[in-house]
């Protein structure tokens, strides 16, 4: 195992992708406001997992709004309602299969921040 060099670089670029994500999260609970903070972690969320949609772009995960809360170190229930008003804003939408839809509008407001 430790003798594959081939093993080894898929390693260290495995561990480089986890800490550029850490490193992103940690920024992301930095933003003073919990709407940036969760604003950013989907941003970030729609850069690794996302797939372009006519509408926008689907992040490809099954995400909970307790997991999002864990992501964006507030409650659930801000989350909730957070979500409810970025919904009602247009920015995004919720999919079956706990499935989210960045809107055009949320990328446009992700400039701002």
């Amino acid at each position: 195992f430790l003798g594959n060099d081939k093993v080894l670089l898929q390693l260290v670029a495995m561990l480089c992708q986890r800490l550029r994500e850490a490193q992103l999260v940690l920024k992301a609970i930095t933003l003073p406001d919990a709407e940036q903070r969760l604003r950013s972690i989907l941003n970030h969320l729609s850069l690794l997992h996302g797939v372009p949609d006519a509408r926008g772009v689907v992040i490809a995960l099954r995400l909970t709004h307790k997991e999002l809360a864990g992501y964006t170190s507030v409650s659930r229930e801000t989350v909730t309602r957070l979500l409810q008003r970025l919904t009602q804003e247009g920015d995004l939408e919720m999919l079956q299969n706990r499935t989210i839809l960045l809107k055009p509008g949320f990328k446009r407001k992700m400039q701002f921040l």
